[in-house]
């Protein structure tokens, strides 16, 4: 296939026999007779496909070239997906290549050059129009980035592929006055039954951000059909449950959710990715609140888990995901047993960026946050598609003290993601705390609502606090924090007013909240990774923190493995850490 874009690419120059070695054959030393059984075969493929839109003419003692012939629209392959762009019928040469290679694709039987066997395969395939072709070269690059940082090496082709492509991924896209939107779909290669289906919308001007969303969500489908050591082979109805399955898993767990994965589960029972999946969604929907009893549909997601759970590490332990439903099947604050799950899975599957953010998380609750913002780091990088590991990675470097270098990052995600949910909290996170607050204040005051934060909260205390930030009065500032304690005394939650006392230095008020039970039965439940934040210094140096960090459960963790927290090191403290928590 090579030969044949060489030669496309030259638009009917002559391509000399050794300019073909150094293109197709990487420099290596061919033989005259290699070069012309690659164009036989091409001949004989373009005979079988005719009318194949060209032909090619040798050369005498120099070499080829690609001369186009006319087709006609009834002759131009139709594909099952919405074209756009390109009208059947166009006689340009690159419609002539893309028809001949869909042809070959869709058709199979005989390949242009020897390939590698490989058990597993993905060729992209574009419709017709330029646009499209950028469209699914780009998502082909993308996946290809992918699948090398993922530990999931799939091979990818892009108009070309290995005797192995079990699926053929094809695509268009289509511009309605200022949206773009896009479809992908995946079809079985030897039956070209439709599998799986996806598509997005972005405005026109943001195609690099819709491709690679279409990228992950292809990518994330795949997760649980790519065959790993002994897995059985799917057939093509276990195949089309696991990918539908799978490209649903970035979903809030729901029943429904559950019920998707148990069919598909149902229908690849050798299959440890999909158990493992359906264990996390039914683990996280049995989860208990301190305190709380559980009901009985809690009671009955939870036994599902363990069964799941169980049958996933039996099928194949080295799957990380298994220890990932570990993780989630463990209280909120046993911090012990998260870290063990989360290193089990990290021991035989050192290239899951899912465990790197979920230790990412634990980490910054015990407070080692240089250590949290190199495991967020190692997740980005080995997923550097996903805006949710990205986010994770800017919030760990804000939250150790990074200001500026999370701003760096989080501008790059924002023009990558500018639509991402997860990096648009995180932006405003950043700006509340860190960035520029009178821009923020501006956002709020003129209306504009933020993810996971309610009209009254942005009106009332994060107003207050944006003020107090910028004009630092002592009346701003009491405002600021009487606002947060109301917030505190009318929900229970003190992290926010804990942050704005600990921000504004108001250090005896926030340890009465840390000395209130209800306080600290909230912070246990989901909030220790407040208190080693940058705004938190001052409550950390104050030796009345190591009785905070006893009531937490944090001393009997770090007295318990011999391993203090970042904040111990530090130069200011003004008591001995280590002595304090062995009290």
């Amino acid at each position: 296939m090579q030969v044949l874009v060489a030669l496309f690419k030259a638009r009917g120059a002559i391509v000399t026999r050794d300019d073909l070695i150094a293109s197709c054959w990487s420099g290596r030393i061919v033989g005259d007779n290699a070069i012309q059984r690659t164009i036989s075969r091409i001949r004989d493929l373009a005979a079988a496909n005719e009318p194949a839109g060209f032909r090619l003419e040798t050369i005498p003692k120099v070499g080829y070239r690609l001369i186009e012939i006319a087709t006609h629209p009834e002759h131009t392959p139709s594909l099952e997906i919405a074209q756009t762009g390109a009208a059947h019928g166009r006689t340009r040469l690159f419609l002539a290549i893309a028809a001949f290679v869909l042809a070959l694709s869709i058709g199979g039987g005989v390949w242009l050059l020897q390939s590698p066997v490989e058990t597993f395969g993905v060729t992209a395939i574009a419709a017709p129009g330029p646009e499209n072709r950028e469209m699914m070269g780009a998502i082909a690059t993308e996946l290809a980035q992918l699948s090398n940082t993922s530990g999931m090496p799939i091979p990818f082709y892009f108009d070309t592929r290995s005797k192995a492509s079990r699926l053929i991924l094809q695509g268009a896209q289509q511009r309605s006055g200022d949206a773009l939107h896009a479809a992908v779909s995946l079809y079985d290669s030897r039956t070209s039954e439709l599998m799986w289906s996806a598509s997005a919308e972005r405005p026109a001007g943001q195609s690099s951000e819709l491709y690679r969303v279409l990228s992950r969500a292809v990518m994330e489908a795949l997760t649980c059909v790519v065959p790993r050591g002994s897995d059985p082979p799917m057939d093509n109805a276990g195949m089309r449950a696991a990918l539908n399955a799978c490209g649903r898993i970035l979903q809030e767990p729901d029943p429904q959710l559950v019920q998707v994965l148990r069919q598909a589960a149902q229908s690849n029972p050798g299959s440890a990715a999909l158990l493992a999946y359906l264990s996390q969604v039914e683990a996280q929907l049995g989860q208990v609140e301190d305190g709380n009893e559980p009901t009985s549909a809690q009671l009955q997601y939870r036994a599902a888990a363990h069964e799941h759970l169980a049958r996933a590490r039996e099928i194949d332990p080295s799957n990380g995901e298994v220890y990932v439903a570990e993780y989630f099947l463990t209280p909120s604050n046993a911090w012990p047993e998260q870290f063990a799950a989360l290193s089990r899975g990290l021991a035989v599957d050192q290239a899951n960026a899912h465990l790197y953010m979920l230790r990412t998380q634990v980490l910054q609750k015990v407070g080692f946050m240089e250590e949290a913002v190199e495991n967020a780091r190692r997740g980005t990088m080995l997923n550097p598609s996903s805006p949710d590991i990205r986010a994770t990675y800017i919030s760990a470097l804000a939250y150790n003290g990074y200001a500026d270098t999370a701003h760096e990052e989080l501008v790059q995600a924002i023009a990558l993601w500018p639509l991402s949910p997860a990096l648009q909290e995180a932006q405003f996170r950043f700006a509340l705390r860190y960035g520029d607050a009178r821009t923020l204040l501006k956002q709020i005051e003129s209306g504009t609502s933020f993810i996971n934060s309610s009209a009254e909260f942005q009106m009332g205390p994060t107003r207050g606090f944006l003020i107090a930030r910028i004009s630092p009065t002592p009346e701003n500032i009491e405002t600021a924090v009487q606002q947060s304690l109301s917030i505190y005394h009318r929900f229970g939650a003190p992290q926010f007013a804990v942050q704005t006392l600990g921000r504004f230095d108001r250090i005896d008020d926030a340890f009465r909240i840390l000395n209130d039970p209800p306080a600290i039965a909230s912070l246990k439940k989901s909030g220790t990774d407040i208190l080693f934040r940058p705004g938190m210094r001052a409550i950390r140096l104050d030796p009345r923190f190591a009785l905070v960090a006893k009531r937490l459960g944090l001393a009997q963790f770090w007295r318990r493995d011999g391993q203090w927290p970042d904040f111990c090191a530090d130069s200011q403290l003004t008591y001995d850490c280590r002595i304090a928590m062995n009290r």
